[in-house]
C-alpha cells in the first residue's frame, strides 16, 4: 500500500510538473507573440500638455514605431502591391465589386461581425488599437465571414479594366450634382473588410496574405477613383490611407519582409484625379446648359428673365449639395443670387464691352440677358483659373490657389453672379488636390521607413542622414523638398508637414531589441 501511495504521489507530482511546464510554455509563447505583434503608438498633438507645448501642433500626430531590420528582398518584386500586365485577366473589375453588393453580401457579414464583437470589430483594424487588446479567436471568427466577399475583390484586382458605366460627364442641369453614388460608400465597407483580414494575417505572421489584402485595398482605391468625380477620388484616397496604415502595421511586425520595392512600383501619382477634376470643374457649365453656348442663345426678354429666376432659385440647392447654405456674411444663397441679379448689372455691361461686345448691342440687351451672358463668360474664366493649380507642382499650386481664392472672394463681395456660382464649386477641387498629394506623401514616408530598415540590416544602425541610404528616398510632394530627418538617441525621426505648423506628423522609428 505504501509503494502504491508513493507511486500515486509520483504520478501526481509528474502531472503537476507537466501542467506547470505547459503553462510556462504557454506564457512564454504568449509573451513572444505579444512582443512581436505589430503596434504603432499614436500621440495626438492636442493631447500634449500644457497647451502649445506640442512639437507637432494641435492637429499633428506623433507615431512611435518599432521595427526589425530587414534587407531589400530578392528578387526585388517578390512582394507587390500591383498586378503586372501579363498577370491580369480580361474583364471589368467593377462587375466583381458589384457582385458583392447584392443579396446583402456586404451588410450580412458586417451585421454578424458587429454582433459577435459587441460592436468592437471596427476598432480591430484601426492603427490605434493595440494587438494585445484584440481577442484573437473573435477576430478569426469575424474575419472568416468575409471570405466570399474577398474572393470577389481578389478577382476584381486582376481585371485589366475598371468602368463604372455612369457616364457622369453626360449629365446636365441640377442632376449634375444631385446624382447619387451609393457604390462609393459600399467600397469603403469593402476596404474595412480587407483591413480586418489584414490585421489577422499580420498577427498570425502570414505576411504573404497581408500583402495580398494590401494589394487589393490599394487597387480598390485606384479603381474607385475611376468613377470620375471628385467625391469618388476622395473615397479612393481614404481607402489608400487605410492601406497605408495597414502597411505600417505590417512593417512594425518582427520578421516582416522589406516592402521598399513594392512601394516604389506604385504609380505616381497613385490616385490620378485629373480626369475627375476636369469633369467636376465643368460642373458649373453643365449646371446651366442653356447659357453655355451663349453666342447662339436665342431667347425673348421674358425667357431670359425666367431663366435668371430659375438659376437664382437653384442656388440654395447647389450650395446645400456642395457644403453650405449661406455666404460668409450669413446671407442665404438665394438672397446672394437675387442681389447679384440686381446690383451687378452695371459691372456686367462694362465687362461685356471689355470682352469685345459692341456697346450698342449690349445696350439693347435686357438686364437678365446681360447678367447671364456675363455669367457664362465668368464661369469659364473662373473654372479655368481654378484648374490652373492642378497642372503645376503642389508647392507652386498654393500660390495659384491663393490668387484664385482672393479674386473669387473679392468678386463675390460685389455679388458678381458668375463668381458666386464658381465660388461654390472651386474649394472642393482644391481640397481634393491636397488629399491626393497627402496620400502620396504617406506612401513616400513608408518607402523611406523601408529604406531605413534596409540600412539598419546592413550597417546595424540608422544613418546620420538620408543621403547615406543605399535605397533612395523620394521627396515630400507637399513641399517639393526632402523629408525632415534626424537621428535622436539612436531613433530615426522623420517629419512631414501636412497642414502647416498645426499639422506636422512625426515618425519616431526605433529598432526592436
Amino acid at each position: 500500500m505504501l509503494r502504491r501511495h508513493k507511486t500515486t504521489n509520483s504520478i501526481q507530482v509528474n502531472d503537476m510538473l507537466v501542467k506547470t511546464t505547459l503553462f510556462a510554455a504557454t506564457l512564454i509563447a504568449a509573451f513572444a507573440q505579444s512582443s512581436s505583434l505589430a503596434d504603432v503608438t499614436i500621440i495626438e498633438g492636442r493631447s500634449i500638455s500644457p497647451p502649445g507645448a506640442s512639437p507637432v501642433g494641435a492637429n499633428g500626430r506623433i507615431y512611435k514605431l518599432e521595427v526589425s531590420p530587414a534587407k531589400e528582398v530578392s528578387p526585388a518584386f517578390k512582394h507587390r502591391f500591383t498586378v503586372p500586365p501579363h498577370e491580369t485577366i480580361a474583364g471589368n473589375a467593377i462587375t466583381h465589386y458589384l457582385r458583392s453588393f447584392g443579396e446583402r453580401g456586404l451588410s450580412r457579414p458586417w451585421d454578424y461581425a458587429e454582433k459577435e464583437s459587441g460592436g468592437e470589430v471596427h476598432d480591430w483594424y484601426s492603427l490605434k488599437t493595440k494587438s494585445e487588446d484584440i481577442p484573437i479567436e473573435k477576430l478569426k471568427q469575424c474575419s472568416e465571414v468575409f471570405a466570399t466577399l474577398v474572393s470577389h475583390i481578389d478577382r476584381a484586382t486582376l481585371c485589366r479594366d475598371a468602368d463604372w458605366g455612369y457616364a457622369i460627364e453626360d449629365l446636365r442641369g441640377i442632376e449634375t450634382i444631385g446624382f447619387l453614388l451609393p457604390s462609393v460608400q459600399n467600397t469603403r465597407t469593402m476596404a474595412r473588410s480587407l483591413m480586418l483580414q489584414n490585421r489577422l494575417a499580420i498577427i498570425e505572421k502570414r505576411f504573404d496574405d497581408s500583402v495580398d489584402r494590401l494589394r487589393m485595398t490599394y487597387q480598390l482605391g485606384r479603381n474607385v477613383n475611376k468613377m470620375g468625380v471628385l467625391v469618388s477620388s476622395l473615397v479612393g484616397v481614404a481607402e489608400v490611407r487605410m492601406a497605408n496604415e495597414g502597411a505600417m502595421l505590417l512593417i512594425g511586425t518582427e520578421g516582416s519582409p522589406n516592402l521598399y520595392w513594392a512601394f516604389a512600383e506604385l504609380p505616381t501619382p497613385f490616385i490620378d484625379a485629373s480626369r475627375a477634376m476636369q469633369i467636376d470643374i465643368s460642373m458649373a457649365e453643365r449646371l446651366f446648359p442653356e447659357i453655355m453656348d451663349i453666342e447662339n442663345a436665342k431667347f425673348s426678354d421674358d425667357e431670359w428673365k425666367r431663366l435668371l429666376n430659375k438659376y437664382v432659385d437653384q442656388l440654395p440647392i447647389i450650395s446645400g449639395l456642395t457644403g453650405g447654405t449661406t455666404n460668409e456674411n450669413g446671407l442665404s444663397m438665394k438672397a446672394v443670387g437675387f442681389l447679384g441679379s440686381l446690383t451687378g448689372y452695371g459691372d456686367a455691361k462694362r465687362r461685356l464691352t471689355e470682352r469685345g461686345y459692341d456697346k450698342e448691342v449690349v445696350s439693347k440687351m435686357s438686364v437678365a440677358q446681360v447678367i447671364l451672358t456675363d455669367a457664362s463668360h465668368d464661369i469659364k474664366y473662373f473654372s479655368q483659373m481654378c484648374s490652373k493649380s492642378w497642372h503645376v507642382p503642389y508647392p507652386e499650386s498654393r500660390r495659384i490657389n491663393k490668387i484664385f481664392e482672393d479674386e473669387i472672394r473679392r468678386e463675390q463681395a460685389k455679388f458678381r453672379f458668375g463668381a458666386i456660382i464658381s465660388g461654390m464649386l472651386g474649394p472642393a477641387i482644391l481640397n481634393v488636390r491636397f488629399a491626393v498629394v497627402r496620400s502620396e506623401a504617406q506612401i513616400n514616408l513608408l518607402m523611406a521607413i523601408e529604406s531605413l530598415r534596409n540600412h539598419a540590416a546592413i550597417h546595424g544602425k540608422f544613418p546620420q542622414s538620408l543621403t547615406e541610404l543605399d535605397l533612395p528616398v523620394r521627396t515630400n510632394p507637399i513641399t517639393g523638398k526632402p523629408f525632415n530627418y534626424s537621428l535622436e538617441a539612436g531613433k530615426a525621426v522623420l517629419t512631414c508637414d501636412f497642414q502647416g505648423e498645426n499639422g506636422i506628423h512625426r515618425y519616431e522609428i526605433s529598432i526592436k531589441n
